[in-house]
């Protein structure tokens, strides 16, 4: 495990008695450099600095068991929460074509999607990007079938919203990750205020649920980087 040094610092109470015990230091070392102390006041001066030297390492120390501890235990479910999520947008995005009859030869993007449900890999990926070129392709997105089709992934949507990109976000480090899942948030908001309210809009729906698509491609891509394989998500899910 890393030891991210921007976790030392996001604690403001943890701040302000580092802040002070490093005030204390300053204040005490410059009294000993420029002032004449007799014997018994610098032998004080250097137990004080001591003191404050060992409650300084303490906490680096506890603060680092902590974070250790955390990631630890983070780690456990890690694949567990980053394959729920990504079963959820293969789940989504299979979904979509059904409903919007995506033209899939073979049923090959359909299949590609599937198979990248319970593992995320490359080759969902690639059919991914196809199906959102094929849906780019389309010259009529209906509003009401947009928002059949919001209707039935939102459950699902929202518990990545709700529970699992809070997760990750007070235990992950995976910053593209956070980042890519926050896009994709962000682009599920709006489609869910625009269809809801103005879905007769054909062509902003179509752009919303276009920008959807896409931010969920970015962030399975982001988990398929950090996936690191041996877990699998129930079907369940």
């Amino acid at each position: 495990m890393t030891y991210h040094w921007s976790r030392t610092f996001d604690n403001p109470a943890k701040n302000a008695i580092m802040f002070s015990l490093f005030i204390i230091l300053v204040i005490i070392i410059g009294v000993v450099i420029f002032t004449d102390l007799d014997s018994f006041s610098e032998n004080l001066a250097a137990e004080v600095i001591g003191i404050c030297l060992t409650f300084l390492l303490a906490l680096l120390i506890f603060d680092w068991l902590a974070i250790h501890q955390g990631e630890q235990e983070w780690f456990k479910v890690r694949n567990l929460t980053y394959g729920t999520i990504a079963a959820i947008l293969c789940d989504a995005l299979s979904l979509l074509m059904i409903e919007f009859v995506i033209k899939d030869t073979d049923n090959k993007i359909y299949l590609g999607i599937v198979d990248g449900r319970d593992k995320p890999n490359d080759d969902a990926i690639k059919a991914m990007d196809k199906l959102a070129r094929e849906l780019n392709k389309l010259e009529l997105l209906e509003g009401d079938k947009i928002l059949k089709y919001y209707n039935l992934i939102q459950h699902d949507l929202d518990r990545i919203s709700d529970v699992l990109i809070p997760r990750i976000i007070q235990c992950s480090s995976d910053q593209d990750i956070i980042t890519d899942l926050i896009d994709l948030d962000n682009s599920k908001n709006d489609l869910h205020s625009k269809i809801r309210y103005e879905h007769e809009d054909i062509i902003l729906g179509r752009n919303l649920l276009t920008l959807f698509v896409l931010s969920s491609i970015c962030a399975y891509k982001s988990i398929c980087k950090e996936w690191t394989g041996s877990e699998q998500v129930p079907r369940g899910t």
